[in-house]
């Protein structure tokens, strides 16, 4: 585990492995259907019982132990095609917590800033922040980004 210059972001490496990284990104091509999609991006709802496996239930049960005070309220498998620059709101009426685990490199663009820190994206890697900081995503200039996203509340 290591902190960022800002000891409230939290990054462990290799929080999910290469063939878990792997496995949801085929999940999303299967699942599109079930996606939302909005602008440059489609959200999956892991929690939807529609789209369940025994795999995705074993990491819903990950994320849930991730912050053990608190109460995970959304997880979501996300694609990023190429298009524009997103802003994340402020989530802190409905949130206390944020994660992004990246689930690939490789692709151009894309890179997340929480407040003044730039994250580097690495497959498998989960950030923990503060729902009150500000976040973005830089534009995907080529290829595409998968990244689980997960919100928690206090318990």
């Amino acid at each position: 585990m290591t902190y960022s210059n800002d000891s409230d972001i939290i990054m462990i490496p290799r929080f999910l492995t290469k063939d878990v990284c792997d496995y949801l990104i085929r999940f999303s091509e299967r699942q599109k259907l079930q996606a939302k999609v909005f602008k440059n991006k489609s959200i999956i709802n892991l929690e939807n019982p529609k789209v369940t496996e025994s795999v995705t239930n074993n990491i819903i049960y990950a994320y849930k132990r991730i912050l053990p005070t608190k109460v995970l309220k959304k997880l979501e498998l996300v694609t990023y095609s190429i298009g524009e620059p997103y802003n994340l709101e402020d989530n802190t009426i409905d949130y206390n917590h944020t994660t992004f685990t990246y689930l690939n490199t490789g692709y151009g663009g894309g890179r997340t800033q929480i407040n003044k820190y730039k994250v580097e994206p690495e497959e498998g890697k989960l950030v923990i922040f503060p729902s009150h900081y500000k976040t973005s995503v830089t534009e995907v200039i080529n290829g595409k980004a998968h990244v689980l996203v997960a919100w928690y509340k206090n318990g």
